[in-house]
């Protein structure tokens, strides 16, 4: 899957996991739990950024419990407040990655990959989860904005 699918699927499984807090959408912890499921939902997928640099495989050890599990107990005691928002969006990379044809060497050091090749990269299925996802966040917001902004917003369409 792609990051921008990437990124709305780690949101709106913070919200449907009571990790971030509608109630109160704009206060800092929340802030930054927004952060870190979003870099944490696209961290798996370095592997393609640092590809020029070193020789990585796509899906691999970046794709793997294996470094998830090394990030983990690095956040752990570095600040584990975020561990997790952290793992709700490295685990879901996986598992969203998992649902591809090319699947995720989920098992690190060990060569096979794992896939459910239920949809193809980049295909409309994924496009769907993405504004699915969208959507959702959307409507959680929306249902968050005082009455008077909501009538001015509305009035202004």
């Amino acid at each position: 899957m792609l990051r921008k699918t990437h990124i709305p699927i780690g949101v709106t499984s913070g919200f449907a996991c009571g990790i971030i807090s509608v109630n109160n959408p704009l206060d800092i912890t929340t802030f930054i739990i927004y952060i870190v499921i979003i870099l944490s939902s696209t961290l798996p997928d370095i592997d393609s950024d640092l590809n020029n640099v070193i020789k990585i495989k796509h899906r691999g050890f970046t794709h793997s419990i294996l470094f998830g599990i090394i990030l983990s107990a690095f956040i752990y005691f570095i600040y584990p407040i975020i561990l997790p928002a952290f793992l709700l969006g490295f685990y879901l990379h996986l598992a969203a990655d998992m649902l591809t044809n090319t699947g995720v060497q989920l098992f690190y050091p060990l060569k096979k990959k794992i896939g459910l090749h239920v949809m193809d990269y980049d295909s409309y299925a994924e496009v769907f989860i993405q504004y699915s996802c969208y959507l959702i966040i959307v409507i959680l917001f929306w249902k968050q904005v005082p009455i008077d902004i909501k009538s001015f917003i509305l009035n202004m369409l």
